[in-house]
């Protein structure tokens, strides 16, 4: 665990986010590109999956702060990237507050992304979406 992710999960609630776990759909030439190396222990399934939901985070975040971050959210996103960086992870916990800002950067109605991502960020809220009920009491 880095630091920016110690930092965040110090007296949260954590809950397990596993990159694999979101049901995308993956057009056969993007799963030809996103398994061109397989993730050691992985399926080819579940290395597309997971390198395609890495993919979403990365440009909804980068779409959600075309100006850049304030302090905050850079705290977030610093932990989010120590997540990100391990592709061999797939399964981590975390703060449940890290998954739900990702959430809510989802959420945004105004959030303007790439068509072809339409599917995998709906994919991806939903998941986060049904992870909250694994946080119990807040």
């Amino acid at each position: 665990m880095g630091e920016a992710q110690r930092r965040l999960t110090e007296g949260s609630k954590v809950v397990t986010v596993d990159l694999t776990a979101p049901v995308l759909s993956i057009m056969k030439g993007d799963r030809d590109v996103l398994t061109k190396e397989t993730i050691s222990g992985l399926t080819p399934d579940q290395t597309a999956t997971s390198k395609a939901v890495r993919l979403a985070i990365s440009a909804v975040v980068q779409a959600s702060f075309p100006q850049g971050m304030a302090k905050a959210d850079r705290r977030i996103w610093s932990a989010w990237l120590e997540v990100l960086e391990e592709e061999e992870t797939v399964t981590v916990a975390m703060p449940w507050a890290q998954a739900e800002w990702l959430k809510k950067l989802l959420s945004k109605e105004d959030l303007k992304l790439q068509p072809s991502l339409a599917q995998w960020c709906d994919a991806l809220e939903d998941y986060l979406e049904k992870l909250y009920p694994t946080v119990g009491d807040r």
